[in-house]
């Protein structure tokens, strides 16, 4: 897929959270009790519920690929202004030159390591309407994302498929923890099963197989595939790591014997980093479209990988799910919300609303879960619906994936 267009990607659509590890979706639904239809909704909530296929689904990988470079520069692209001076200098050994300066203009969603990291619309919920930032500035608890920020971008383009984007599975092969599996697949046949957290990647793995196995293993890089390296932090002399996207199909350049020409042949890559520059006028943590030629590649320890759901010849069809409903005569009586919504593509956001006779919302929530499941019990209303006072009501709940919102309930209950 050489030469991708660039475009806006302009569903309005919410979204949400993601970064670098994390927790398997829960497999079990929680308990029904005899008020809820297990497998089916009430008549009237499967009515609503379907719909016309509101998902605007990609037809080809290369489709996923391009709204996966869409998605990143958008994320990118975000303007924010600092409240205050933000220093995260000693925060931890990456961020050792991250400042925001107090009043100043940034683009891209700020570098945060040590928490999920989160969608543009989610961000945007923290931004007031002189776009000045207004969550948390504790580094810990700071809104933003890591150089793992493609995770949102492959969420919401359909890479990621049957994968939970939070925190359920490890980029780099062999870098595994319990409980998690390997999302990515090596690309070429080198040889990684000397890999160790406590060495870099270029003795562990690229001095071990050579340049021609590396540089064949490059050539396979496509857009949406990604470049890892472990490699010594100049901060402490401990072991760090670093991920780049690759925007567009590698580059090769062979010599007349067939052997790659490693300083002439390339990639583009796209990337979150932990220090601020000033790009085009525009200060940012982000980069795009920058050049690494295959020398380098190899000399800094980057292992080619792919997503294993983007090892396919075209995408899955949405499989969306919602089961474990009140049915709507008991709704009101029920003393939790009930439901279970599943898909085999990540959930962004689901928001749910209760207005009244005239329209008016009486309670509402909104979450963003970035997995493959969302249980209603684990959402909290603004106003429970044992609060509310005598009346008739209508419920509705959706669900947004990266291709479009869904809703997957809505009924008329009387309390």
């Amino acid at each position: 897929m050489k030469k991708i267009t660039l475009l806006v990607f302009t569903l309005s659509l919410a979204l949400v959270l993601a970064s670098c590890n994390g927790t398997e979706p829960s497999s079990g639904d929680e308990t029904l009790s005899p008020d809820v239809t297990e497998t089916t909704l009430s008549e009237e909530t499967t009515a609503a519920a379907a719909e016309v296929n509101p998902f605007n689904e990609p037809k080809t990988m290369d489709e996923i690929r391009q709204r996966t470079i869409e998605y990143f520069n958008a994320m990118s692209a975000v303007k924010w202004v600092a409240p205050e001076k933000m220093d995260y200098t000693k925060s931890c050994p990456w961020t050792t030159t991250l400042v925001y300066d107090r009043n100043q203009t940034y683009y891209g969603l700020p570098y945060s390591s040590d928490r999920s990291g989160v969608s543009l619309a989610e961000f945007e919920d923290y931004l007031n309407a002189k776009n000045v930032y207004t969550g948390p500035l504790e580094y810990k608890n700071l809104i933003g994302g890591d150089c793992g920020s493609m995770r949102r971008a492959w969420g919401w383009s359909g890479a990621l498929c049957d994968l939970p984007m939070q925190l359920g599975f490890q980029m780099i092969p062999g870098h595994t923890k319990a409980g998690q599996k390997v999302g990515t697949i090596k690309l070429g046949n080198y040889d990684d099963s000397q890999y160790s957290d406590d060495t870099t990647t270029f003795d562990n793995t690229n001095k071990v197989n050579g340049t021609d196995v590396m540089y064949e293993a490059y050539a396979q890089l496509k857009a949406c595939d990604i470049i890892a390296h472990r490699f010594v932090l100049a901060s402490n002399g401990k072991i760090g790591q670093h991920i780049r996207l690759v925007v567009d199909d590698a580059t090769v350049v062979r010599l007349g014997n067939g052997k790659i020409a490693p300083a002439k042949s390339y990639i583009l890559f796209s990337e979150q980093t932990s220090t601020v520059r000033e790009i085009d006028g525009k200060k940012t943590t982000w980069v795009l479209n920058e050049t690494m030629s295959f020398t380098d590649l190899y000399q800094k320890g980057y292992m080619p990988l792919r997503l294993i759901s983007m090892d396919k010849d075209a995408p899955d069809p949405v499989d969306m799910t919602a089961t474990g409903f009140s049915k709507p005569e008991n709704f009101a009586s029920s003393p939790v919300l009930k439901g279970t919504i599943k898909c085999n593509y990540n959930i962004f956001e689901t928001e749910i609303t209760i207005t009244d006779q005239s329209g008016n919302v009486v309670s509402h929530a909104k979450v963003y879960p970035y997995n493959l499941q969302v249980m209603l019990s684990e959402v909290q209303l603004s106003t429970p619906v044992k609060e509310l006072p005598a009346g008739n009501y209508h419920f509705k709940t959706t669900a947004t994936i990266g291709f479009g919102t869904k809703t997957v309930a809505e009924f008329d209950f009387t309390k």
